[in-house]
């Protein structure tokens, strides 16, 4: 006469094992969902640090380029409209 597994067993065993497995899939969500929020802090901190770079490379490229003349009215704050009428 073979022993065979009950329907109750079979059930109990069923249901141990969900749990089982709804842990192990709440533990893995949790997990990616770590993983993904730190490599969106990743991106989140390079782009802030390109943009970082670029506008302090436009910061020390400001006034490049301007005439010596009247590089000077620039910093000096002068009006636009004297400069204009210096020019002319």
């Amino acid at each position: 006469m073979k022993k065979a597994f009950s329907l109750i067993e079979l059930l109990l065993g069923s249901a141990i094992m969900l749990v089982v497995l709804a842990a192990t899939l709440g533990i893995y969500m949790r997990s990616n969902r770590s993983a993904v929020d730190q490599q969106q802090l990743t991106d989140l901190q390079s782009n802030v640090r390109s943009g970082m770079y670029f506008i302090a490379k436009d910061v020390r490229s400001a006034g490049a380029g301007f005439l010596q003349e009247i590089a000077g009215y620039f910093l000096e704050g002068t009006d636009a409209g004297d400069i204009i009428k210096s020019c002319v």
